[in-house]
């Protein structure tokens, strides 16, 4: 149980009340002034006449839980991630910053991107860019200009939204030197025509995960055949696996599963989540399917969960939403399943509409699916137009909720039509 919480003073309230209702009387540090009883975060900076002979506690780094971090929650309720101290620091030592960059990330330090920052940038010394202003693709833009950000982490929903706007062409990248996407898988459509506005720096997909405090995997995307993560970082291991456990080789698609070289501490208080995320040898179970190709450099299809099937045909939603995506009409888009009895699942496809270009309607959707895929993968859930598709507040789309949204106006169809 917590013994010191820190938060905003106009949360104070929720705070409390929240720790009241599990009679927790943990002393709560506010910041932007006091509310209520908390106790203003400046207090800490008083000299309390001991700091010549503080001592840090003695904890062991590799063992120790120093931080319990939410999972994006995309694909089902989030979890608690244990993180112990020895990986938080692997991730900085391995971490692509330097001491005289100006970092942005709209990433709260809940998700493990904003939390490895923050530690990041006390460590190196660097300049982060912060805000309390809800996000939107103008005000990422202004921030790149205005701050003259050179290190950028967004998440890849966020691309694909900035280049359907007017402003991102009227925008100044020249002070980017990084920019790293991750979240989500980044089309390579949407990566080399990022790339063009990168005079001065380039743009890195990476693949990470919370349980492995981030970055498992990184690339640099300078042509149309850079669609791969990269290789593994430095310390960590993995093997593709079939849906019997058996282990794949080269070229074989299965699901990932990784080794760091510190251990995962497990799921706060899930024993039963965290026995099964783990196999016999200690690896990792990622629930993502990918593959290795002769240079080790490691491709992801598409989450486990996310695989939609139609007549025991496997269909990736990505593989839909990535060419639908460079349509200008189309400002965003997600495709789930929608459940049938016979056949499993109706690929559907919820779509936002790009409101700066002629629209397109759903026999125009249908018919660029059906001439450019096997009959398969047609749109046989439908095609639903929405005002927005719902985000966690790391960029991920929340799919299990678009989902829900999607078997609701299919139903609602069927019923117009009975």
């Amino acid at each position: 149980m917590p013994k010191i919480m820190f938060c905003d003073a106009n949360i104070y309230e929720l705070i409390q009340d929240c720790l009241n209702d599990i009679e927790n009387g943990a002393k709560v540090f506010t910041f932007s002034g006091q509310s209520g009883d908390s106790i203003p975060v400046e207090d800490l900076f008083e000299e309390v006449n001991d700091e010549d002979t503080f001592s840090p506690v003695d904890v062991d780094g590799e063992n120790t839980t120093v931080a319990i971090i939410c999972t994006s929650g995309s694909t089902g309720f989030p979890k608690g991630v244990c993180l112990s101290h020895a990986i938080l620091m692997q991730q900085c030592v391995e971490n692509m910053v330097r001491e005289d960059d100006v970092v942005l990330t709209f990433s709260t330090i809940y998700w493990i991107s904003g939390l490895l920052q923050l530690i990041c940038s006390a460590i190196k010394g660097f300049r982060r860019i912060i805000t309390t202003e809800r996000f939107s693709v103008e005000l990422m833009l202004d921030m790149i200009e205005e701050h003259r950000i050179t290190f950028f982490m967004s998440a890849s929903h966020f691309l694909h939204l900035a280049l359907k706007c007017e402003q991102f062409y009227r925008t100044d990248f020249s002070s980017i030197r990084v920019l790293m996407c991750g979240g989500t898988k980044l089309s390579i459509a949407t990566a080399l025509e990022m790339k063009k506005f990168l005079k001065n720096g380039a743009i890195y997909p990476v693949y990470g995960m919370s349980e492995a405090a981030g970055c498992l995997s990184v690339a640099a995307v300078r042509t149309e055949l850079d669609t791969s993560v990269g290789r593994l970082v430095f310390g960590t291991k993995a093997k593709i696996i079939d849906n019997d456990g058996n282990r794949l080789g080269i070229n074989e698609c299965g699901e990932l599963c990784i080794m760091t070289k510190f251990k995962f501490l497990g799921y706060f208080g899930n024993e039963e989540a965290t026995n099964d995320a783990v196999d016999d040898e200690g690896f990792l179970k990622t629930g993502v399917i990918g593959y290795f190709d002769n240079d080790n450099n490691l491709y992801l299809v598409d989450r486990k969960k996310d695989i939609l099937k139609y007549c025991s045909s496997q269909i990736s939603p990505t593989e839909l939403e990535q060419y639908l995506i460079k349509v200008p009409s189309i400002k965003a888009i997600c495709v789930v399943g929608i459940p049938h009895e016979t056949v499993g699942d109706l690929p559907a496809a919820v779509i936002v509409r790009n409101e700066n270009v002629t629209s397109i309607t759903h026999d125009e959707v249908e018919k660029m699916i059906t001439d450019n895929f096997a009959d398969y993968k047609r749109l046989r859930g439908g095609v639903y137009f929405v005002d927005t598709l719902p985000l966690t507040p790391s960029g991920k789309i929340l799919r299990r909720c678009v989902r829900e949204t999607a078997i609701k106006l299919y139903n609602d169809t069927l019923e117009l039509d009975a």
